[in-house]
């Protein structure tokens, strides 16, 4: 079961949809309600929460204490006052501050998708409905940031700074980028090659996902 936790005037957000939902969906919008359920908290498969609940930030507080954070139940916590671009915890499983009017912008498509896949996938909450793209967009940022102001050869020491976030941008890639993260990894060490092909690769990729939505590109 999922859990919205939310005192707000579901009307205001043009979400009263969420009471179709109740076959996964518990909306909890009093301070008493939550008291009634809280025990069930713990084995939830996904919390949501009002920053401010009812006016305090205990529930919200309470409910990252029994997800831990989001390690072991997903977590979202959403508020009139936070940013309209996520903040998300790469840790754990958690989207620690949401602007309220876009976490009910995209929380149909989330229930939806739960129900058709059968998992959490908060990434559409985060970014929305082109979540890969924002994800990609995002990881190839994290690669530069350490590559910056570089150039010549990619040296084999900047490879494990940089293993996670190009192993995801690979497995996102795939079919089309024709090579798996592995042999990619072999084909750096055994082939260096510039700083700025490097990213003209990581580019190309990039590009692919904002004009397709996919990578159809192809690392040679």
């Amino acid at each position: 079961m999922l859990y919205l936790i939310d005192d707000s005037n579901l009307k205001e957000f043009d979400a009263e949809f969420v009471f179709e939902y109740k076959n996964i969906l518990t909306t909890i919008q009093t301070s008493g309600q939550f008291t009634d359920i809280s025990d069930k908290l713990s084995g939830a498969n996904c919390i949501m929460v009002h920053r401010t609940f009812c006016n305090s930030t205990k529930t919200k507080e309470r409910c990252a204490e029994l997800s831990k954070d989001g390690d072991k139940i997903p977590l979202v916590v959403f508020s009139a006052g936070d940013s309209e671009i996520a903040v998300v915890n790469s840790m754990s499983n958690a989207v620690i501050g949401l602007k309220k009017s876009v976490f009910y912008s995209r929380l149909k498509l989330f229930l939806d998708d739960y129900i058709k896949n059968g998992f959490v996938n908060l990434k559409l909450l985060a970014y929305g409905k082109d979540y890969v793209k924002v994800e990609v967009r995002n990881l190839s940022r994290d690669i530069f940031s350490v590559i910056a102001g570089e150039d010549g050869i990619l040296s084999l020491e900047y490879l494990p700074k940089i293993a996670k976030c190009l192993k995801k941008i690979v497995t996102l890639s795939s079919p089309k980028i024709g090579i798996s993260y592995d042999d990619l990894m072999e084909k750096l060490e055994d082939e260096p090659i510039t700083f700025a092909h490097f990213r003209t690769h990581i580019n190309n990729i990039v590009i692919s996902f904002e004009q397709y939505g996919k990578n159809i590109y192809t690392w040679k």
